[in-house]
């Protein structure tokens, strides 16, 4: 389901339907396997498919011949709330042909998806379209296969949905080699909110030189494999005043634009962190302007490359760093001699109560020793390490230091034989990656664990006690569990062998 055509702030009114209505709506999906999918929804879809071989909707239907038809008698607001799910507004026209009840339901549904040249034909849009009577359009998506054949009809589709105010509009040309240019009419809406643009080409530049930009309810652009010159980027930006989101994909001749025109919330600090998590490029935005000189200072997520940086450098960034709390922290670096520089940078972040932190060293033959202070840290809840010398004391230190750990991912710690997790009770999820010439752990013992993932293995390993595990991802060559059970010689034998398993 993709969130795009659900009615924004409406309730989940199909989840709390009879059960009998909701197994009669999954009559009429095409296959099994698509009605045993609902099941993922929620705790309330679980169990709704039947629990039976059925192979098509028609002997399904057979099951309930003779019982009454309760959707049919659900009001409309209900009936286009559910066809704003299908997949594309072809199948939601075909429902009218279940009964005369259904016949102009479609007709109102607050939400388009349209896909010519694959699904549907220009003449079959067109007709569509002089059916549909909804006053407000929530979401429009158009999906055009061949540009150039339907240039003569694209200008009507786009109106269409600008003048039913739409709020969600989606443009999607495929096989778009130019011909076609958006009119001024299109840069000039109160009513959108959320804009996407994707061509597959480079030739069409969005906003020409003669166009103005207005889109005053805008917070959401993504432009895709489009040309976007300095002065089309300008003239978005100060005609986006509330813009939030800005989504930049494959585009041509992004030069150097000048973000001194963003609108004010873009300063806030904390689209700041989602917008650049390097920390290198987030000290580069000091240059923009003043308003910008001390903005990266307390970004709460710091992403230091030390293969790049100097550790002269990666200080400097350090001593200049105000926030009180930082929440992310990555450091990476191949170089023996940092030693002495990254045991200080640990120290920082720790001090600074990180809540995860990622390491990444891997020097052949000089792995990373972990320093004794690292044992004692009471904010980690996630802690990925990678090529450090970790021994099985060593971690057990690191578990029992750690009490509120709730991720941890180990590739390729040498010394490490047997996991034992028993004692990490908050512990859910563990990620493992080792190799021929990192062999371990060898042995888990993980009771508590809820999923995990044991990657690039090329050895035996033995799983001891996995009770809670509900997902697991193996790229092994042989694994072998057992269970508290077995090893108590009570016959409870589960062995897999095998490659890429996934269970």
């Amino acid at each position: 389901m993709r969130e795009d055509r659900k009615v924004k702030g409406a309730a989940d009114k199909i989840s709390n339907l009879p059960d009998v209505i909701l197994q009669h709506i999954l009559c009429f999906v095409p296959t099994t396997k698509v009605a045993i999918s609902t099941s993922l929804l929620s705790r309330r879809w679980r169990h709704l498919c039947p629990n039976d071989n059925t192979a098509n909707k028609d002997d399904r239907r057979q099951k309930i011949e003779g019982a009454e038809d309760l959707i049919s008698n659900l009001p409309d607001v209900i009936l286009q709330h559910i066809l704003c799910f299908v997949p594309t507004t072809k199948d939601a026209i075909s429902t009218s042909l279940l009964s005369r009840r259904w016949r102009y339901v479609w007709c109102e549904v607050p939400s388009l998806s349209l896909d010519v040249g694959t699904l549907t034909t220009a003449a079959s849009v067109n007709e569509a379209l002089t059916r549909y009577t909804a006053p407000k359009t929530k979401s429009f998506q158009l999906t055009i296969k061949y540009v150039m054949k339907n240039i003569p009809y694209m200008d009507t589709w786009i109106k269409f949905a600008m003048s039913h105010n739409v709020e969600n509009l989606s443009l999607n040309f495929l096989h778009y080699y130019g011909g076609y240019k958006l009119l001024d009419f299109f840069y000039n809406s109160s009513s959108v909110k959320q804009l996407n643009i994707k061509l597959s080409g480079y030739n069409h530049t969005i906003v020409p030189a003669e166009c103005t930009v207005s889109w005053t309810s805008l917070r959401n652009l993504s432009l895709t494999c489009c040309s976007l010159p300095d002065e089309s980027m300008a003239k978005i930006l100060s005609g986006c005043p509330i813009l939030e989101n800005l989504s930049l994909n494959f585009l041509r001749r992004r030069h150097h634009y000048d973000y001194k025109q963003l609108p004010d919330f873009f300063y806030n600090t904390s689209i700041c962190c989602i917008v650049v998590f390097v920390a290198s490029f987030a000290i580069t935005t000091s240059l923009l302007s003043r308003r910008w000189k001390h903005v990266w200072c307390e970004i709460p997520s710091l992403s230091l490359d030390a293969t790049i940086l100097t550790a002269a450098s990666v200080n400097r960034t350090l001593s200049h760093y105000t926030a009180p709390k930082t929440k992310r922290f990555h450091l990476k670096t191949y170089r023996r001699e940092y030693t002495p520089h990254i045991n200080r940078w640990i120290k920082f972040a720790m001090s600074h109560n990180v809540e995860n932190l990622s390491l990444d060293f891997w020097v052949n033959s000089y792995p990373y020793k972990l320093p004794d202070f690292f044992y004692n840290s009471s904010s980690f809840k996630q802690l990925n390490i990678n090529g450090c010398t970790l021994s099985d004391e060593s971690l057990a230190k690191i578990l029992t230091g750690c009490p509120i750990l709730e991720n941890l991912t180990l590739c390729h710690c040498s010394e490490l034989r047997v996991l034992d997790l028993r004692k990490s009770l908050r512990l859910r999820t563990l990620q493992i990656r080792r190799n021929m010439s990192v062999p371990g752990p060898t042995q888990i013992v993980a009771p508590h664990i809820h999923s995990l993932r044991l990657l690039n293995s090329q050895l035996s390993c033995t799983f001891v006690d996995v009770a809670s595990l509900t997902e697991a991802k193996l790229d092994i060559c042989y694994v072998s569990i057992l269970s508290l059970a077995e090893i108590r010689d009570v016959p409870f034998p589960i062995e897999a062998q095998g490659q890429n398993i996934d269970s």
